[in-house]
């Protein structure tokens, strides 16, 4: 095999990498889209969660949000997915 094939995956995986660590280190990069970092009014707060979903603690999470009246949206990746009240 050509070792120039070899070293050239081998620097395009690592340079993948580097921009997936640099995106996640530095997120007003926007490399992985629009990021809200204040919104309109004092009272608005925007929080994310990779929860999982987790049996033990996306109830509590629900019950949580619930209890302060909270709004939540949920967005399932993969596989994993809760049947969750919005």
């Amino acid at each position: 095999m050509n070792p120039w094939m070899i070293g050239g995956a081998s620097a395009i995986a690592a340079g993948i990498a580097g921009l997936t660590v640099y995106g996640a280190a530095y997120p007003r990069a926007h490399l992985f889209g629009p990021i809200v970092f204040r919104t309109g009014a004092p009272n608005k707060l925007a929080i994310t969660f990779d929860d999982g979903p987790n049996p033990a603690i996306t109830p509590k999470l629900l019950d949580l949000l619930a209890k302060h009246n909270a709004g939540r949206h949920f967005f399932w990746w993969g596989n994993l997915f809760a049947s969750a009240p919005t």
